[in-house]
This record gives C-alpha cells, structure tokens and sequence, in this order.
C-alpha cells in the first residue's frame, strides 16, 4: 500500500529503526535511473506507470530501483531523506511559556491548576449529590407497598373466623432454595473459633449444615410488616417531607462495591438476597438478616419480633438484635454451658415438633439449632462502635429518658433513627450487629434447623 512523504517524514527514525542500516547498505549507494522496458514479471509490490517504477512516498517520481528488501519501501531522494532523518519536535506553545517562567511563577501557575481541579471536583459532587437527591425523589414516589399475600405463598386464604389458621409454616422442598439457604448458612471458620465476650465457649465444629428449612406465611405479621415499611417510607422521604433515607448501607452478605465484595469474601459470605430470591427495596435500606433462637423460643417468635422481651442487661439497648452472618446467631441458639444442642432428639419440645415433625413432615434430624432468616428495614440507621456515640454527627445514640429503648433523634430533624448498626473495631470485634427497637419492622421469612459440623 503506498504511503505518503509526509507520513513517512513524521515517521522519521520510528519508521526506520532498527532496519535502517540495511536500508542504507542496500538503497543509499545505488543510481536511480529510469528504466527503459520493465519486466514482464514484476514483482507485484511495486507500482507500473507506463514502464517506470515509481516512489512509494510521493506516488509520482520514478525509482530506479526495487527498493529496500527489509522495508518494502521504494523511494526517490527526497523522500528518501525524509525517511532516514528524525522530525524535529517541538514543545506547545503553552509548555514553552511555562518553561520560560520563573521558578515563583511555575509554582503560581501549578497552584491555580490545583485550585481549578478542587473546583471542578466539587462542582461534579454537587451534580452527583443533586443528581442522587432527584433519584431519591423518584425511588419514593414509585415505591409502592402491598399487603396482598405474596403470590408464592401457598396460603392464601383470609377467614380465620371459619376455621381457617391465621398462619403456617410450609416445609420448603424447591431444591434451589434449599441450596440458597445452605449457602447463607457459610461462616469464616477461623473466626467462628475466636472466642468472644459473650461467645466464652471453646468450639469443635467449623461450620453448619441444612437439616430442615420451613417458609413463615403469617398473614397478620406480613400486614403489619407492611404497614411498618410504608411507615418508614413516609419518614425518609427526601428533605423537607423526610428525613431522608441516610446512607445507602452495605451489608456484608449482599453484592456492592469492590471494597464491600474484599470484605464479603474475607467472611465466607455470599450474597443472602440473590441465593433466596428475596427482591427488596434499596429506598427504606430494607435488609436479609438472621437471628438465631432457642428452642423454645422458637415458637413466640413465629408470632412476631419483641423488643420488650429484650433483656435490661443488653449492651446496646433493648431492641430485636439481628445479624448478617451465622456465625454471630449461632452464639444465642444454644443455653447448656457446654453449648451443645437443646434439641438432640423428637420430644424434647412437643408443641414445636408437632408443629415442624409432625404426621406427613420430615422426621427429627437430631442434635439442631435454629435460625430465622428475616427481612429487616433498617431506615435512616445510627451507625456507632462504643455503643453510646453516632460515628458521624458524635451524638448520643439514644433518646433521652427512653431507658435505651428508643433511639436519638436524626440530626436536624424530631423523628428518631429507625435502626442501629453496631460496628466492628469497638467494643464488637468479629461480627457486627443490627439493633431494632420496633419489632413490626421486621418479618421472619425463613426458619432454618442446621448442625454445627
């Protein structure tokens, strides 16, 4: 393919390279003459004008020879000088005043370069924040609350007067949730056996396994879980309606950014809202989380959450603690100082094992603890690590005279957080905690029987 002079002269000594002196040995010395006849056979690189062949670079003069057999490259004189000598380069103008300064003015100039940049950093942050606010707008007037029964449910009636129960609990059988529940089971080992303030017991196990799954369809808990999402939904309303939303919170069991998905990994965890096919609304950061239960509480708590069955001595506060990792639920499902299981065998706790392993279920697995994995809306959330502090504004976490059972007010507003999030680096170490002072805010969706392995 031809190729332009002037392409070839900014090409210079980058065109060449390492092939120059071959160039030079084989083309500088030769004669170029016009030819007379051309071969019949020529080689069919180069270019036929009548009988001539003709330059490579300029399309036009005639070349007395076949060119360089390194570069392919027929050229005239001319041309050929362009090829062999580098392009003079020279700096922009605006690198040429620069250079011309003095020291005092290169260093003003490189300051109002900065100050610009800050400038143009902000303004693009403001769009973004301008451009978060309409989103949040727009999340919110589209966000709509149901408290039909999901279509999944296998009850559906609506007549307790008539006999009809006002909830069950329906044995789950689809394979892939059952895999996505022994997913969400997946701790990190090495910190399952640190031993821990309230966690005093030595371990022998390293992890859990699946012994039976049940689906929680309680239609007066959905109704009230509902109506306590669009409660929230009200309150975080983007300024001045709401409080707005707060920070966008990333849980460890749920995919985010990369930092968030290093830390997800360091923890074993996969993401619990993908693996049960659970869809849930960023807007109210409503959340999957788990907490683990004794046997015998197994059964008040399929009647919905309590924060006033939380004990006085709860460090931080008296609300519903949930957590986004089995590992921190697995502390509270056993009460033996040994902490072994309290439900080895079928009869130790008639009422839920009729209800659970009764006529037509699965038979008792043996030597089982319980998780309820459940959907939490988390709100406009306190975020601290002493259990006294919110980390960003360093106010106190809790409401005056609420006895620690209500938190602050959000700042600049009358309405209270919604949720606290306890972070590790504190007084938490291992495992961080999720604290809701209102129990309707929070719906069992699963409960789970596993082993410790």
């Amino acid at each position: 393919l031809p190729i332009s002079g002037v392409v070839l002269g900014l090409l210079g000594r980058s065109a060449g390279g390492a092939r120059r002196p071959h160039f030079v040995s084989l083309c500088e010395g030769r004669t170029r003459e016009a030819l007379a006849a051309a071969d019949g056979d020529a080689e069919e690189s180069g270019r036929l004008v009548g009988q001539l062949l003709t330059c490579d670079g300029c399309c036009g003069a005639p070349v007395a020879d076949e060119g360089c057999r390194l570069c392919g490259l027929r050229l005239c004189t001319p041309c050929y000088e362009m090829h062999v000598k580098p392009p003079e380069v020279q700096p922009a103008e605006e690198l040429r005043l620069w250079q011309r300064c003095s020291k005092k003015e290169q260093d003003a100039i490189d300051e109002a370069f900065r100050r610009q940049l800050a400038e143009d950093q902000n303004q693009q942050t403001a769009q973004l924040e301008e451009r978060r606010r309409e989103l949040d707008v727009a999340a919110w007037s589209s966000l709509t609350f149901s408290r039909a029964l999901p279509p999944h449910w296998q009850t559906h009636h609506s007549c307790p007067d008539d006999g009809c129960p006002e909830w069950e609990v329906i044995p789950v059988r689809q394979e892939a949730i059952l895999k996505g529940l022994q997913a969400c089971l997946a701790t990190n080992s090495e910190m399952l056996q640190v031993r821990g303030r309230d966690d005093p017991v030595p371990k022998d196990y390293t992890g859990f396994k699946l012994a039976a799954a049940w689906r929680v369809e309680h239609h007066r808990l959905w109704s009230q879980y509902q109506a306590a999402a669009q409660s929230v939904s009200a309150q975080t309303q983007p300024p001045p309606k709401g409080v707005g939303r707060g920070p966008a919170l990333t849980m460890r069991n749920e995919t985010a950014k990369a930092d968030a998905r290093a830390e997800r990994r360091k923890s074993a965890l996969c993401d619990w809202s993908v693996a049960l096919g659970c869809p849930l609304k960023d807007s109210i950061n409503e959340k999957l989380l788990c907490h683990g239960v004794l046997p015998a509480n197994v059964m008040k708590v399929m009647q919905g959450f309590s924060e006033r069955f939380c004990s006085r001595t709860s460090k931080f506060g008296q609300g519903c603690y949930l957590a986004e990792d089995c590992g921190k639920a697995d502390q509270y499902t056993c009460g033996r100082p040994d902490g072994k299981s309290l439900d080895t065998r079928h009869g130790d706790h008639p009422e839920l094992h009729k209800l659970l392993y009764g006529q037509g279920q699965s038979p008792h697995p043996g030597d089982v603890h319980y998780v309820f994995f459940c959907r939490a809306v988390l709100g406009h959330a306190a975020r601290t690590e002493d259990g006294k502090t919110e980390l960003s504004s360093g106010r106190h976490i809790f409401a005056e005279s609420s006895d620690l059972r209500e938190l602050a007010a959000v700042e600049g507003s009358s309405l209270p957080y919604h949720s606290l999030l306890v972070e590790t680096g504190g007084i938490l170490k291992r495992y961080r905690e999720v604290v809701i002072f209102h129990g309707e805010r929070i719906y069992p969706e699963f409960l789970v029987a596993y082993q410790r392995v």
